[in-house]
């Protein structure tokens, strides 16, 4: 009779894994606003926490969804407004620039460069942006589809999140439950710091920029404060990309004022401080990786799997870090760690990792309050 319900346990398993197999291939082309939104509720979700203690759970979600949706619909509606707006004063620049280039090869600093061909070349690329643009008009029923997808996975997960969350965690040992709780709070820790930290620094670095281009006397300072807060959501070269143009638009107009402002407060307000203080403050407050192999992995992550790469190349490197200390707990010497850390010897951690929280301490009651996975109000306390 155990042998049969074996057997049956295996079959059912065996089925339930095709089933899934067979729903992720026939819905494999909603997989980005599936993956967007389940990331953007696992942050939301203990704020929905809070909500639904004073209101129903269902009213608390819905109204975190909707709030989402217009914020959402507020930034991108008013960055593609002020974008295309400015458009042609874009145009104008780089054609000021194209033309500065042009001149140098009349004066005794002799470029290699075809100069007449730049223009066309130019202006190709503007046709075909617009071409790209009338092509994206025949996918805006699949993207309105994709958004609808991406509102309804926010809002059942913020609604059955921590049930689904409670479920999982019934059926794992609790031998492995520690471990687990590892990896949970390192894809909490990972979103928040892609999502939350990222968007706020570009919120912050858009507010910087205002005063600084009005200091600079750029008559589009809206404009420019726009592509400031886009461009530092692309971490360390996105802003500096920015400096960069305005620069070389700077020596164009042979307006040395503006390079030296450029160069002097430009890089230090607008890329140094959110780039190389605020950004790793913010993340290093909720993940345990040096943010250097934070910036590698967007990168990374990008250039293989596109823009999903944006989420899922930080969130895989973390998890693969997080095996790694998981193994270090599982199979090394805790002592030995524990000892580096009370004496204030960190070498045993290797260089790209902070040393773990729950090595830092022993005990398992210990270990169960330094690993909050922030995705479950139940406590599962490990028997001594």
């Amino acid at each position: 009779m155990h042998e049969c319900q074996g057997k049956r346990d295996i079959f059912i398993t065996l089925l339930t894994m095709v089933i899934v197999l067979i729903a992720a291939i026939s819905f494999w082309r909603l997989v980005n606003p599936l993956i967007v939104g389940i990331s953007v509720a696992i942050v939301l979700i203990p704020f929905q926490r809070r909500l639904a203690a004073s209101m129903n759970c269902y009213l608390s979600s819905a109204l975190i969804t909707v709030s989402v949706f217009i914020v959402a619909f507020f930034a991108i509606f008013s960055t593609l407004t002020i974008l295309v707006q400015n458009a042609g004063y874009l145009q104008e620049m780089i054609g000021v620039i194209i033309e500065w280039l042009r001149s140098l090869s009349g004066t005794h600093i002799h470029a290699n460069i075809p100069f007449p061909e730049i223009q066309p070349l130019f202006n190709a690329f503007i046709t075909d942006l617009e071409v790209t643009l009338l092509s994206y008009l025949t996918m805006v029923p699949m993207m309105v589809v994709e958004m609808i997808i991406f509102f309804l996975t926010v809002y059942f997960l913020l609604v059955t999140g921590d049930r689904i969350w409670a479920d999982i965690k019934s059926v794992i040992p609790m031998r492995s439950r520690e471990a687990f709780r590892v990896y949970a709070k390192t894809v909490s820790d990972t979103l928040y710091s892609i999502l939350v930290v990222h968007i706020s620094i570009a919120v912050i670095t858009f507010f910087l920029a205002i005063p600084f281009f009005s200091i600079l006397g750029y008559e589009h300072v809206v404009f420019f404060s726009v592509l400031s807060g886009l461009f530092a959501v692309i971490p360390l070269i996105g802003p500096v990309f920015l400096i960069v143009f305005l620069g070389v638009y700077a020596l164009a107009l042979g307006d040395w004022r503006g390079l030296a402002l450029l160069a002097l407060i430009g890089y230090p307000v607008v890329c140094g401080l959110p780039d190389l203080y605020l950004r790793p403050v913010l993340m290093g407050r909720r993940i345990e990786i040096r943010p250097v192999l934070i910036f590698m992995a967007f990168f990374g992550g990008m250039a293989v799997m596109g823009v999903m790469g944006f989420i899922l190349g930080p969130l895989l490197v973390a998890l693969l870090l997080a095996g790694y200390r998981v193994m270090v707990a599982e199979y090394g010497n805790p002592e030995g760690v524990e000892g580096a850390v009370d004496t204030g010897d960190t070498t045993p951690s290797p260089f790209f990792l902070k040393v773990p929280a729950f090595l830092r301490h022993s005990g398992a009651q210990t270990m169960e309050h330094e690993m909050e996975d922030g995705l479950g109000d139940d406590r599962n306390k490990r028997e001594t």
